[in-house]
């Protein structure tokens, strides 16, 4: 084993493992006058005072050095004395010469003292130098007044040498260099120079940030280990103040909308009350490159450090934003391949018909135990007469007030009824018992916006997924009510609003202009009536519409006459409508499909007969183009007029 293993430290261009307390962090804080933090560590996170010392330790290092022995005539230069290789090219395995002494150099710079262990051979002859850390290191004399030296081995993460962390070592085991001091044996470091002129010592305000992602129990887990380690490791630090815990339970860390302690730690840091952040790694920390390299630049400008345990940065040293760069990055595309991931699984689960429906949100159904759909008796009798309504002619704002007026509350439990909420019920096509997957989708994974599929992504429509509420026939009728209010037109063409407020609203139509009628009150020379009239004489001022205005208690007996009419002359009215529906729609429209499926079948034998004899084929693809479209179109005429049909025979079972 290694010495620097055994005694717990390491080459100077290396830094601490897995933790941030004793040899590394759990130093002698203290503060200036002017309140911030002054050590030999927060020191050389000041641009300054690193610049100053790197460029004097490594100029120092970059001097040549040589190994001298007197001679008869003054002295020489020797190269093959042990000295010469040690300090010239390699004083241990772990450390070229260089590396050594701008070690040494920083140590003396910035501590005022400078120590190395010598170990020999049973001869004594010198093997190797290993660099010791100042602040760990204790000078004494004996009781014959030799020195010896003290080095603390223990600390929070070397905890087998609590017992047994002072190491004594001989004078002659010892290359010290002191700095400038009082006596001969112990330099006076920057920070004690600075406390010895009027620091104040306080203790360090640290607090700690914790995050996990989902509510995994695994998850769940991790998430109190963090909260119960940062909690023991600050309060048992004497030299820390406990600042407290900020933790985020099951939230994604590519965003800090939804952070909600993450924002406070970001508001308390800005207002003072916590001077040193610590965090597990940066992907705790934040997964968006952004977010962290602006976060981290914010507390820097307040002198507020952020360490990362995994990784070993401190987003305050000069070196420390690059690698918080390239780790953020990192961590920023291991959460874009896990969001891929996930999207591929539910795409893969899309295609075999596995829905994944959020019921929270969704009025008449819940989950079993097995995540499979069940409908909810109460909350379907609310579906069922939502239906109702709407096809009796209500609208959808009617709909809303008579639930609020009825005391039900809608599936969020908000007592107002939109509009908005009552038309998505009655188009969604889970209460038939399908499915339309991915009518949404993610734009990025870092926004987490979802808008719209309008194409972008492919769609899965599942087919009888779950038991139904309301049955596939009244839902179409439903939708074709839905598509004539939304596109109802008059004959001439105008578009108007449909309206259900009186029983006659927007089905009676002008003979003359086609324009429908509306329904007013009338003050014709003092005397008020209710009255029907032609919307284009109400609207426009040179209407040419010439149609009367007819009472509203006329035109109700004129109604009622006109069914009682169809309802006693029913026989007679059934021969004039049969023969009105062979003229409109007629009967060969189910040949028209034949007939184009026969071309295609020719044109795509044609098509490959040219291809085998590498003839051109361009416009026999472009027809087959046209043929697939126009049997789409007449796919779509032929649906139109079964549908005409089928209400007409409804009509006809009625009467």
């Amino acid at each position: 084993m290694k010495l620097s293993s055994i005694l717990g430290i390491r080459g100077a261009r290396d830094k601490p493992k897995d933790s941030y307390g004793g040899s590394a962090y759990s130093f002698l804080f203290g503060r200036s006058t002017s309140g911030k933090a002054v050590n030999e560590r927060t020191a050389m996170q000041t641009t300054a005072v690193y610049s100053c010392v790197r460029i004097l330790a490594e100029a120092v290092a970059s001097l040549p050095i040589h190994v001298y022995r007197y001679a008869d005539n003054g002295k020489e230069r020797i190269y093959d004395h042990p000295l010469y290789h040690l300090l010239h090219d390699e004083p241990n395995p772990e450390m070229t010469s260089f590396v050594f002494r701008e070690t040494l150099m920083g140590h003396l710079l910035i501590f005022g003292n400078a120590y190395a262990q010598i170990i020999r051979d049973g001869n004594g002859r010198v093997l190797s130098l290993y660099p010791l850390l100042p602040d760990k290191m204790e000078v004494d004399r004996d009781e014959h007044g030799r020195l010896y030296y003290i080095y603390n081995r223990y600390s929070d993460e070397n905890p087998n040498f609590k017992d047994y962390g002072r190491v004594y070592l001989r004078e002659q085991d010892v290359l010290h260099i002191p700095g400038l001091g009082f006596d001969v044996h112990i330099g006076v470091s920057s920070r004690t120079g600075a406390a010895v002129s009027g620091a104040v010592r306080e203790k360090l305000k640290v607090a700690a940030y914790c995050r996990v992602s989902t509510d995994d129990e695994e998850q769940l887990t991790s998430y109190e280990a963090q909260v119960s380690h940062y909690t023991s490791h600050i309060q048992q630090n004497p030299e820390w103040e406990f600042a407290g815990i900020y933790a985020d339970e099951a939230t994604s860390g590519v965003t800090t909308r939804k952070r909600t302690d993450f924002n406070r730690l970001i508001e308390d840091c800005m207002a003072g009350k916590i001077d040193y952040v610590i965090t597990k790694s940066v992907s705790r920390f934040a997964r968006n490159t952004l977010d962290t390299l602006n976060y981290t630049r914010q507390l820097k400008e307040k002198n507020i450090p952020v360490f990362f345990e995994k990784e070993n940065i401190i987003s305050t040293d000069s070196k420390g934003e690059l690698m918080l760069t390239i780790m953020a990055s990192i961590a920023q595309e291991e959460s874009r391949s896990t969001s891929q991931n996930v999207k591929m699984g539910i795409a893969f689960r899309f295609q075999k018909g596995q829905m994944q429906i959020n019921h929270n949100r969704f009025m008449g159904y819940t989950k079993d135990e097995n995540k499979k759909l069940v409908i909810v008796p109460e909350e379907a009798e609310i579906i069922k007469r939502i239906y109702r309504e709407y096809l009796e002619g209500a609208s959808l704002l009617q709909i809303g007030r008579g639930l609020e007026a009825d005391g039900i509350l809608t599936a969020v439990n908000k007592p107002r009824w939109r509009p908005e909420s009552v038309k998505k019920i009655l188009q969604n096509e889970k209460y038939i018992g399908d499915a339309l997957l991915q009518k949404t989708y993610t734009v990025d994974f870092l926004s987490k916006k979802r808008v719209v599929n309008n194409g972008i992504v492919p769609q899965y429509y599942v087919e009888n997924s779950h038991e139904a509420i309301i049955p596939r026939e009244l839902y179409m009728q439903v939708q074709e009510e839905i598509a004539r209010r939304a596109n109802l037109r008059t004959g001439n063409g105008n578009k108007r609003v449909y309206s259900s407020r009186y029983a006659l609203s927007s089905i009676v139509f002008c003979g003359e202009c086609g324009d429908i009628y509306r329904r007013v009150h009338w003050n014709n020379r003092g005397k008020k009536s209710i009255v029907w009239r032609c919307v284009s004489r109400l609207e426009e001022k040179d209407s040419n519409c010439k149609s009367r205005t007819i009472s509203e208690t006329d035109l109700q007996d004129s109604v009622v006459k006109a069914i009682n009419q169809i309802i006693t002359g029913k026989d007679d009215f059934m021969d004039v409508l049969m023969k009105n529906i062979t003229a409109v729609i007629g009967d060969d429209f189910d040949g028209n499909i034949a007939n184009i499926e026969g071309q295609l079948k020719e044109l795509q034998d044609e098509l490959i007969g040219k291809a085998n004899s590498s003839e051109d084929y361009d416009t026999t693809v472009n027809e087959i183009y046209r043929l697939r479209e126009l049997k789409q179109e007449t796919l779509e005429y032929n649906a139109e007029q079964q549908a005409k049909r089928q209400r007409i025979t409804e009509m006809t079972d009625f009467l």
